[in-house]
C-alpha cells in the first residue's frame, strides 16, 4: 500500500522462513502464499527473474505437499511473469494447462484469470480469433473479486488491439486506470495507465505522471520515464525510458 516493494519482499520472505521453520505451527493458509507476495514485490523492484524463481519455488512446495489450490495460484504467478517478460509462447502453454487444471478442481477465479491470460497471449501472438474465444470463455465464468478486475481490463484492451483498434484499447485502459487512481490504488492504476501509454495515449501518460510519485519503485520510475517520452516524443526522453527499463 505504501509503495515500498523492497520492504514488502523482505517481510514476505521472513514470513516464509518463519512459517517453514522446524516446529512452526501450522497456519490457516499454506506458507507458499508468502512466496507469491514476495514474487510480486520483486517484480515491482525490477527483478522478473527473481520473481519467477520465488513463484516457482512456492508452486513446487505446494505441489509437493498436495495443496492444489495454493499451487494453482503460484503457477498463475509464474505464467504472468513469463508473459510480462515477453515469453508469450511459454506463458500460453502455462495458462492453457492452468485453465484446464483449475476447471477440473473448481477453482473459478484461477480458471478465469488463466483464460484472460490466454486472451492476452493470443493477442500478442497475432491470433485475434483465439483471443476472442478465450475472452468469451473467461466472461462466461463467475466474475472474480474486484481486486482482479484489472486483468479483465487488460485482456479486453488487448482483444481490441488484436482487432486493430489500438485507440479503443487505450481508452479501456485509461478509463479504468483513472478510476483506480481516484480511489488511491496507485500501483494498480499505474499498470493500466502505462499500458495505455504504450498504445500512444498522451492523456494516460499525463495522468500517470500525476500519480507515479506514490509508486516509488524501480518499475514505477521506469514507467514515469516512458510516460514522459510518450508526452514529449523527444528522442532523448525515449532513450532515457529505454535505459530506465533496461
Amino acid at each position: 500500500r505504501t509503495g515500498d516493494a523492497q520492504q514488502a519482499a523482505e517481510v514476505a520472505l521472513q514470513a516464509w522462513r518463519e512459517s517453514t521453520a522446524e516446529g512452526a505451527a501450522a497456519g490457516f493458509l499454506h506458507p507458499a502464499g508468502d512466496l507469491m507476495v514476495a514474487a510480486l514485490a520483486r517484480l515491482e523492484c525490477g527483478d522478473p527473474e527473481g520473481a519467477r524463481a520465488l513463484a516457482a519455488q512456492g508452486r513446487d512446495a505446494a505441489i509437493g505437499q498436495g495443496v492444489a489450490f495454493q499451487a494453482a495460484w503460484l503457477a498463475m504467478a509464474v505464467a504472468m511473469v513469463d508473459l510480462l517478460m515477453g515469453y508469450a509462447d511459454d506463458a500460453q502453454a502455462a495458462f492453457r494447462e492452468l485453465a484446464a487444471t483449475a476447471g477440473r478442481h473448481g477453482f473459478g477465479n484461477v480458471e478465469r484469470l488463466a483464460a484472460l491470460g490466454m486472451t492476452e497471449c493470443c493477442a500478442l501472438l497475432g491470433d485475434a480469433a483465439g483471443a476472442r474465444e478465450w475472452f468469451v470463455r473467461a466472461e462466461a465464468l463467475p466474475h472474480p473479486a474486484p481486486a482482479f478486475a484489472q486483468a479483465t481490463t487488460m485482456a479486453r484492451a488487448w482483444l481490441a488491439a488484436a482487432d486493430g483498434d489500438e485507440r479503443e484499447a487505450a481508452r479501456v485502459l485509461r478509463e479504468h486506470g483513472v478510476e483506480l487512481a481516484e480511489r488511491g490504488e496507485y500501483r494498480e492504476a499505474a499498470v493500466l495507465l502505462d499500458e495505455a501509454a504504450m498504445f500512444g495515449d498522451v492523456g494516460a501518460a499525463d495522468t500517470l505522471l500525476g500519480i507515479i510519485g506514490h509508486v516509488d519503485t524501480p518499475v514505477g520510475r521506469a514507467r514515469a520515464l516512458r510516460a514522459k517520452a510518450v508526452r514529449t516524443g523527444s528522442a532523448d526522453d525515449l532513450l532515457a525510458a529505454a535505459d530506465g527499463w533496461a
